[in-house]
């Protein structure tokens, strides 16, 4: 090889200011990640929702290499209501997390929450069927 040659590496063409080299091997164009109304929502209310909520999630991140920079990133528009509320109420104290955070957190918050619901029904079923004797 001549002395001023350099060698020849097979480079990958890449356009300017494309993100691609940063995103690693893996990468899936933001087109194929689904809309924002295709993700599930999660209102904090009902029984064992929130676990519907993780999975889906959990599933998309797999499916679609999804980060969790843009997973939490949707977080305030997939969380409603109650649980709306009790997001920035997080965001606020805790700042900053990645998901696996946030998914324990939801487990801590609303796996209590629905033995409660489970209870409050049979209980309510229960008095409901003592009057109707």
């Amino acid at each position: 090889m001549p002395k001023h040659s350099t060698p020849l590496t097979e480079e990958k063409p890449s356009v300017k200011g494309s993100l691609t080299p940063l995103l690693g091997e893996n990468f899936i164009s933001a087109k194929a990640i689904p809309k924002l109304e295709e993700w599930p929502t999660f209102s904090g209310e009902g029984e064992n929702n929130h676990i519907e909520l993780i999975r889906a999630i959990d599933m998309l991140q797999e499916y679609f290499n999804i980060s969790d920079e843009i997973t939490v990133g949707k977080l305030h528009c997939l969380f409603t209501r109650t649980a709306k509320k009790w997001y920035y109420k997080m965001r606020m104290d805790h700042e900053k997390h990645d998901w696996s955070w946030w998914k324990s957190e939801v487990m801590t918050k609303w796996a209590n929450n629905s033995g409660r619901f489970k209870m409050e029904n049979a209980f309510e079923s229960a008095i409901f069927k003592l009057r109707e004797r």
